[in-house]
C-alpha cells in the first residue's frame, strides 16, 4: 500500500466516516427494560418502568496507535481527536449523524457498530487503528 500523503487524509477520513454511517444504521438495537428497584435489584411495587428501544446507553471511541503518526497528528490538528494519556494513542468518539434521524445516539450497539467500521476502513489505508465501547 502506498503511503499516505497529508492530501488523502481527508479522503480517508471520509470514507471511514460513511462505513461507520452505514454500520450504525444496519443495528438493531436490544431493546432493555429499566425499572426502579431495591438495592437488591427486586422491582419496587408500583414503581416505574422504562422502555428503552435503543438497548444499553454507551459510546464508541477510535483509537489511533501511535499517536505522532501523520494521520494521528493531523486529526489532532483538525480538533478530532486527543491524546489518551492512560492507554496511549490518539483517541475519539464516534458519532453516528444520521442514525434514525438523532445526533450522538447514545445506544452502544450503535456507536460501536459506528466505530468498528470506522477503525477498519483507516487498518485498510495501513493505519494502526482500533474501536472500543464503553457502556455508560
Amino acid at each position: 500500500m502506498a503511503t499516505l500523503t497529508k492530501s488523502d487524509y481527508s479522503i480517508v477520513l471520509k470514507k471511514a466516516k460513511d462505513a461507520g454511517e452505514l454500520a450504525a444504521m444496519a443495528v438493531v438495537p436490544e431493546p432493555m427494560v429499566v425499572f426502579d428497584a431495591h438495592l437488591g435489584g427486586a422491582p419496587i411495587a408500583g414503581g416505574k418502568t422504562y422502555y428503552v428501544s435503543s438497548g444499553a446507553c454507551g459510546f464508541g471511541i477510535i483509537r489511533i496507535k501511535p499517536a505522532n503518526s501523520g494521520f494521528a497528528k493531523w486529526l489532532k490538528a483538525q480538533g478530532i481527536a486527543y491524546p489518551d494519556s492512560y492507554h496511549g494513542g490518539l483517541v475519539f468518539h464516534a458519532h453516528p449523524e444520521c442514525v434514525r434521524g438523532t445526533i450522538n445516539a447514545q445506544s452502544v450497539e450503535i456507536n460501536g457498530a459506528y466505530a468498528y467500521a470506522f477503525a477498519k476502513v483507516l487498518r485498510d489505508y495501513g493505519i494502526s487503528a482500533y474501536a472500543e465501547t464503553r457502556l455508560d
